[in-house]
């Protein structure tokens, strides 16, 4: 595979040409919500899937280390072949699914 292939959904939903966030996608949707008073279940979670040649072959990772979404950014970042303390010097480690070049 001659490219990275990065997958990201937040709130199972995914993001692409989904317009997230647009007019149309969320007309009613915040009225939808007062049912949820607690928040809604599994929306603190990220799910994240990479394929690539740069990519270890995890397959799913069954962790009980916590990740955070900068730490997913920082790994998108790692995976384009640049730095990414150069974006901000507070975000978190890439994720442990890189590689050695």
């Amino acid at each position: 595979m001659a490219k990275q292939q990065i997958g990201i959904t937040i709130d199972g939903i995914a993001n692409g040409n989904s317009n997230y966030g647009g007019a149309k996608a969320v007309k009613g949707y915040l009225d939808g919500l007062n049912q949820y008073k607690d928040g809604i279940p599994g929306a603190d979670q990220v799910w994240l899937a990479a394929m690539g040649s740069d990519v270890k072959n995890l397959q799913e990772m069954q962790l009980k280390q916590s990740f955070s979404l900068d730490q997913v950014a920082a790994t998108a970042i790692q995976l384009l072949n640049l730095d990414h303390q150069q974006f901000s010097k507070d975000i978190g480690q890439p994720l442990p699914i890189v590689k050695q070049r």
